[in-house]
């Protein structure tokens, strides 16, 4: 499972004064609650209709069903091409950088609204005609394209004042996050509920070749702690530190996944990844990639393992197993996934349209 694009997207304003917003979660199993105010159904909450006034998402909506096989040898491609594993992830690499100005116009729709120290952003968005030209010169006439998202994102600056943020888009905000940075000199609060329904179906044609495709996917996912509270980040100096416990989940539904009437291995099965932070420290001392030290602890799929760093210019490196096969490696962000067929082309270009919103909201963490 690729989690980049609707992975983290992150605030959470929660913290000690707003205890009672947050439910009894366990993200690290894959459950989580986040006093719902949508309507959770275990499937995952699409991303239409009107926006949250809460975070929305339940513990059903984060637990996976029966999940789809990782094979050992797609291993090192999936975690390469998860993005949370950067502190500060290159903007060359970024897929979207020169390709956003749909992405950025939806995002300018949303406004934050903040008063003293803390922030909301909620929203929903329709995506779907950022999808059009996605295919270069294929002929995709005969093909549906549909992608939603729904979000709620709360965020607590102790001390500072945020209302110069009232009114600004998700992209003022992102694009100024060395100031937010600077001005949140101290313990910075944020909790994220983010989810999304993507749908591709017809036929296009690639190279001469005609190809079917029918795939319906839900997503749910969560930046909190095990507890379903905000992760909490604390500046000391350049010094960054992480608090223990805090969980990105990510939750896939696969109600269809088939080409040319052939399902995937995907089909009718569930995807997750669980990160969870441990010793997670960086730093603010100019731009870099990694963290400086600590662990991220790793459920993908039918593979759970760690991912080690060392220093913020180095690599992390990575260890993995599902119970009976260990596969060990260095985290390689740089790294180009091979698309293998023309609907995995598809798939990765829709999904680099929907890691466009993670990435803006990420920097806000980050």
């Amino acid at each position: 499972m690729r989690t980049t694009w609707i992975l983290v997207a992150a605030l959470g304003l929660l913290a000690c004064t707003n205890d009672d917003d947050g439910g009894d979660a366990d993200a690290g199993t894959g459950n989580g609650n986040g006093n719902g105010n949508g309507n959770g159904n275990g499937n995952g909450n699409g991303g239409g209709g009107a926006n949250p006034s809460g975070f929305f998402l339940t513990a059903a909506d984060l637990t996976p069903g029966t999940l789809y096989d990782l094979p050992a040898d797609a291993l090192a491609g999936e975690l390469d091409g998860e993005s949370s594993f950067f502190d500060q992830k290159p903007e060359s690499d970024d897929p979207m950088d020169n390709d956003s100005s749909c992405v950025e116009d939806a995002l300018g729709a949303l406004k934050v609204e903040a008063s003293g120290d803390r922030m909301t952003i909620s929203g929903s968005l329709d995506l779907s005609t950022c999808l059009d030209g996605l295919l270069g010169g294929a002929d995709a006439s005969g093909l549906d394209l549909a992608l939603t998202m729904r979000m709620y994102v709360e965020a607590q600056c102790e001390g500072a004042d945020l209302s110069m943020y009232d009114g600004q888009s998700i992209t003022d905000i992102a694009d100024s996050a060395r100031d937010l940075d600077e001005l949140c000199d101290g313990t910075f609060r944020m909790r994220n509920h983010l989810s999304s329904h993507t749908v591709l179906s017809g036929s296009a044609t690639f190279s001469g070749q005609t190809i079917t495709l029918d795939t319906d996917t839900t997503s749910a996912a969560a930046l909190q702690t095990t507890d379903g509270g905000p992760c909490v980040r604390t500046v000391s100096g350049d010094e960054t530190t992480f608090e223990d416990g805090c969980v990105e989940t990510t939750h896939e539904v696969n109600t269809r996944d088939r080409s040319n009437d052939m399902p995937s291995e995907k089909d009718g099965k569930d995807g997750i990844s669980v990160l969870r932070y441990v010793g997670l420290r960086g730093t603010r001392a100019g731009e870099h990639p990694y963290f400086t030290g600590g662990a991220m602890e790793v459920t993908l799929q039918n593979w759970t393992g760690t991912m080690t760093y060392t220093d913020a210019e180095t690599a992390p490196t990575w260890s993995m197993s599902d119970g009976t096969d260990t596969r060990t490696g260095t985290f390689d962000g740089t790294a180009s996934q091979g698309l293998g067929t023309p609907a995995r082309g598809l798939e990765l270009a829709v999904q680099a349209r929907a890691a466009e919103v993670s990435r803006r909201l990420r920097r806000l963490w980050r």
